[in-house]
Formats: C-alpha cells, structure tokens, sequence
C-alpha cells in the first residue's frame, strides 16, 4: 500500500508512506525559502514534484492523505480543489483530521503497541486538543477540547501564541523565544497575573470576572495592552519582559499540567503531539507523571503530511515502529570529509556547517543540516548567535555520543530515551558538566540534547569520538544551519550562500546527491 500524504497550511509539506512507514516527508519551506511556506498558495507544489521525481506521484498511489484543516471547509471535492489537486484523484483521498494526524505521528513513531497520546497545539478544525489510548494501532479518543464549546475562550496553545505577540515576537513562529527567555525571569514578580483571570478546568478555560460569557462576549485576552494596564509597564519593556514570559511559561504549564491530570493515567507510557510539545520543559516535566515519554521529531504542523498518511493507509489502523531516524528529505549526498580534520578544526575554535545526507523532517537540525562547535567555550554562543544574526538570549544545544548520555544527563534521560534522539525534551546536566559545557547549557541548568547513535549518522559520530579523543569531551554544539528567520537549509546551494554570509567559519558538503530545487 502506497499513501502520499498532504498538508497544506502553515508548515505545510508532503510525504510518502509505504506499509505502515514514513519513506520520505518534507515541509514545503525548504525548497521554497518562506519560512512555514505559509499559503498562499495550499498546494505544497514544490515537495510533491521532489516525491514525484523519487518515484512517488500522485496517479500511482492507492491512497491519498489530505490533513484537515483545507483552506475550504466543506464537501471533498471542493478540499481537492482547494489545495489544487485533480478532482480525478477523489476516488483515493482520504480527509484526516487535524489532531488525529497528529496523534498518528506520534504514536506510529513511538513504537508502542498499548500507549497512551496527548495532542495540543493552536487548534485544528473541530478541536484545541486530543486526549487518547493507543491499543493494537486502534487510537481510542478519549476527550477533546472542543471548538463547539463556546464557554471555553482560551486553550494552551492559542495562550501561548498571543502571548508571544504581547510581548513583541512573531507569533506561530517565536514562540520558542518566549520559553527560552522566561528560563531568565522571575515568575514570582507577578504571581497571579493570568490565574486571577483565568479559571480553568480540564479541556476548559473561563473568564473568572465574566462568569457565564462565551468568545464572542468580549471575553479578555493576554494582549500587549491588557497586560499593561494590570502590571503597569509595558511587557514589551526590557525591564518586565523576562519575568512576563516567565510567569506566561508557568501559566502554559499549569494549563497542560490541569488537561494531563485529567485525562492521562499516571505511570502510563505517554506520546505527544502538537504544537505546545516544541515545549522541551514541559516534556521534561511529565517525565514525572509517565512511565515514558516520546514526542513526535515532527511534533508541529510540518508532521501532519506524515501523521495523515499513516492515518489513512489503513482508514486509522497504525502499525508502530520505533522511528530509528527522521533524515527523510532533499539528499545532498555523503560527505567524504575526514573526521579527524574537522574535530581538529572544531577543538581550535572553527564554527562548521554540515550539508550531508538527508535532510530532517520536523524544526530540529540533527548532523544533516547542522552548525556544529566546541561546547567547551563560554563564547562559543556569542560567536555562533553573531554569525547566525540570533538573539543572544537563545541558548544552544548539544550532540553527543550515547556513552556519554548516562555520565552527563540526569538519570531520567533513560525513560524519554529515545526522544532524546530527536531533541525534543530538556534534561538537567549533572554537576560537574555544567562547567564543562557552558556553550550548550541553559541558565537553568538543563540542555537539549541529541543523544546520537553510531549507526543513525556515522559521520558526525566519528566526528564526536575524534572529538573526543583530542579534547575528552564527546559533546559539540549543535544547532541549524540557517541564519535567523529562515528555513534551516535546503541543499548544497543554500549551504554556499550561507558561507558566503559568514554563517560558518568552514563547511563540510556531501558528494553525488539531488540537484537542488
């Protein structure tokens, strides 16, 4: 069975399934160059021609996966037409719903038969989230927050989003900022200033001073003037600014925290999915309410071209397999690069873009499109964050070698293992590393690591174990190659320009892949 799956909304992007695996998937802002490829147009034209030209079209699958939200709500036919798909093609579309694509990624990747899944984002077409049981591949719902509940006038994700706009970063987009810099605030400077708005209950969120109001009722929102005339100060003021997003990261959590108590048992292995799950603090946190946790690589709206299609294949029988890699996109070719030369480079202080392989599907670079550096150096983030034009207050994260894993994470790294792969939870750094590392530890002590596998890419492995031999440490900063406020790389070409741009001191190119484009 043959399954192309599509989404087209922001981060939209295509992907090809076969027997119950994700072959190829990749978000449509990659060959593109606009960030989150957000439409119009809704068509991911350029990644379905990329899957047409591996083998993979459109007449020659069984079955075709549009992820819903369509730019048209309505018949089936008006949503092919609508993402401009041949009305021919109705007979094999299959429409999947937004969180249960969700939902689908992450359970199918986990490799769990018998799990648990948690989907929040901003919302899809008929919900803000997913609360369900996976047995035997069957998902189970077993609660939603659901758009139809008018009483309900905020959920995590949409909280998120307007506070990140508040406090005067891109929405949909900057939200990561927000988390990183609440690390640095003090969420105790203004302890009630959303939980004395906000009542709030599983899947449901009301306005404690309008009781009984619904959205349309004018209901209050975290904008950037309501925030203002509660604690005085303009949130966007450099004096505020961290505290406020500190104290928006405890709120975000303690919404998450209120859904997962009520509709996730305890001890439970645990799958998330969605947007608020780019969140690597909360998915550390619920290490202490699941037995395990994974989170899908893909856990934003890129996933959905996936997550629909191995929805689909088999109208919502998923087959799980312990995803071993998500390097699924544009090919530029094996590097033949020395790895010792590099760690040499790379121990003397050299930043060093990496353009090899498969790209990655999902918002993580992991050694296929990467900017790799010495952790060692306290000014490795100033030099790095310079060349990539980022804000100095982004923290970095590191790869290293799995036989470091146990000496260097607190032990509960072991029950989001394989998460630990992709970078999708945060861990904290045993004492002792913290000083060693100071290039990819956050101020609050954790890190975000890549917890990498010799056979998952053997090249930045050999260049981690040379590494380590010259210096001790089998750790490097690792982090995307791209400079802020684009898609992380493409191809070769991209990988070029970026040099050009003084994006990296030095850069290692795979050989014999896909012409760009």
């Amino acid at each position: 069975m043959k399954t192309i799956g599509i989404y087209a909304g922001h981060d939209q992007g295509a992907a090809a399934v076969e027997d119950g695996r994700v072959l190829l998937a990749m978000e449509e802002e990659r060959p593109t160059r606009r960030k989150h490829a957000e439409p119009p147009p809704h068509h991911p034209g350029e990644t379905l021609a990329w899957l047409a030209g591996q083998g993979h079209t459109l007449q020659d699958a069984d079955r075709v996966a549009l992820a819903d939200p369509l730019p048209h709500q309505g018949a089936l036919r008006d949503g092919i037409a609508s993402v401009e798909l041949d009305v021919a093609l109705e007979p094999k579309v299959r429409l999947v719903e937004h969180h249960l694509a969700h939902a689908a990624l992450g359970v199918a990747w986990s490799g769990w038969d018998d799990c648990h899944v948690l989907v929040i984002d901003g919302g899809g077409s008929v919900s803000y989230a997913l609360a369900a049981r996976a047995v035997g591949g069957r998902l189970e719902e077993i609660a939603r927050d659901d758009m139809a509940n008018a009483r309900s006038i905020m959920n995590p994700g949409l909280f998120y989003l307007l506070c990140t706009q508040a406090l005067g970063f891109k929405p949909v987009r900057d939200e990561g900022k927000v988390m990183c810099l609440a690390a640095r605030g003090d969420k105790a400077r203004f302890p009630r200033l959303f939980h004395d708005r906000y009542e709030v209950k599983p899947f449901e969120v009301t306005d404690r001073r309008m009781p009984g109001a619904e959205r349309k009722d004018g209901t209050w929102t975290p904008s950037r003037d309501a925030i203002r005339e509660i604690i005085g100060v303009d949130p966007q003021d450099e004096s505020v600014r961290a505290d406020v997003a500190a104290q928006v990261q405890d709120f975000f959590e303690h919404l998450v925290w209120t859904d997962v108590r009520a509709h996730v048992p305890r001890g439970c292995r645990l799958a998330l999915a969605g947007g608020c799950f780019a969140s690597v603090t909360i998915n550390r946190q619920l290490l202490d309410w699941a037995s395990e946790v994974f989170v899908a690589p893909a856990m934003n709206d890129g996933g959905l071209a996936a997550g629909a299609a191995l929805y689909a294949e088999q109208d919502g029988l998923l087959r799980p397999y312990r995803v071993p890699h998500v390097y699924l996109g544009h090919d530029a070719g094996e590097s033949s690069a020395d790895p010792r030369q590099v760690a040499r480079r790379l121990a003397n202080g050299a930043t060093v873009g990496v353009c090899q392989g498969r790209s990655e599907y999902g918002p993580r670079a992991l050694g296929h499109r990467s900017i790799l550096a010495d952790p060692r150096d306290p000014q490795m983030p100033a030099k790095v964050g310079g060349q990539l034009r980022r804000d100095l207050f982004m923290p970095f994260a590191p790869v290293m070698l799995d036989e470091e894993a146990d000496r260097i994470l607190e032990p509960t790294w072991r029950r989001a293992a394989h998460a630990a792969e992709f970078m999708t939870v945060a861990f904290a750094v045993q004492e002792g590393w913290r000083e060693r590392l100071p290039a990819v530890v956050h101020v609050d002590g954790t890190c975000r690591p890549q917890v990498l596998r010799e056979e998952v890419n053997p090249f930045v492995y050999a260049v981690l174990r040379e590494f380590k031999a010259i210096t001790g440490v089998g750790v490097l900063l690792n982090t995307s190659f791209n400079r802020h406020g684009l898609p992380i790389i493409h191809g070769a070409e991209d990988a070029l320009d970026h040099l050009a741009e003084g994006c990296a001191d030095e850069l290692v190119l795979g050989r014999g892949g896909e012409i760009d484009g």
